[in-house]
């Protein structure tokens, strides 16, 4: 997260989206916990090894979510 956090050069980077979309998910749940302490949920995710890196501009991405 602190990666897609800095200036970026608008070059595209290869980022594990995976990864990327894993801790969006857990951070997402962990703030709606903060704003509702009986908020409960079961996180199940299935993600495409396959995919590996792929290349895109973080901030893009960032400012859009």
């Amino acid at each position: 997260m602190l990666q897609h956090s800095r200036a970026s050069s608008g070059q595209k980077e290869p980022t594990d989206i995976n990864a990327l979309a894993d801790e969006y998910l857990r951070l997402s749940y962990h703030g709606m916990r903060a704003k509702d302490k009986n908020f409960n949920a079961t996180l199940e995710t299935n993600f495409d090894d396959s995919i590996g890196k792929i290349n895109i501009i973080l901030n893009t991405l960032e400012e859009c979510c």
